[in-house]
This record gives C-alpha cells, sequence and structure tokens, in this order.
C-alpha cells in the first residue's frame, strides 16, 4: 500500500498510509457535509473501526489545521 504526504496548513508534512489517508479525507467529507450528525461511534461502525481510531483520526485532522468541535450529537467543523 503506498504512502501520501499530508500536508497542514502550516507546511507540515508526514506520510501516511493510503488507507488512512482515504479514511481522513472521508472524515473531514461527512463531517463537512453533515454537521453533528457523525459521532466517532457512528465512524468507527462506517469505517469498521475502533473509536480509539477515529479519535486519532480527528486529532490529526485536528493537528493540521482544521477546526473541529464535537458535540454530544456528532463533530462538526468551524469556518476559518
Amino acid at each position: 500500500m503506498g504512502k501520501r504526504w499530508l500536508v497542514g496548513l502550516c507546511g507540515n508534512r508526514c506520510t501516511i498510509s493510503e488507507e488512512r489517508w482515504k479514511r481522513l479525507m472521508e472524515i473531514y467529507r461527512l463531517i463537512a457535509s453533515e454537521p453533528k450528525q457523525w459521532t466517532c461511534g457512528r465512524l468507527a461502525k462506517l469505517f469498521q473501526c475502533s473509536r480509539t481510531q477515529i479519535s486519532k483520526d480527528i486529532k490529526e485532522l485536528r493537528e493540521k489545521g482544521l477546526i473541529i468541535e464535537s458535540t454530544p450529537k456528532g463533530f462538526y467543523i468551524l469556518p476559518e
């Protein structure tokens, strides 16, 4: 499986697996298109992984500059 560069808004780069890259982009797309509808549990079911992994993915997206907030109803992205 290939690696991708994930570039943050601040210009930092790191390599991640192709599988994780796709999951991160899909998590971002889902949260952006349906704010407050996606919880860790619901995302974990969709991607067939643990809630811990989804928490790590959200953390990764936040570290790259996305402002992702959460409520008991789900995640949402604040505009820049």
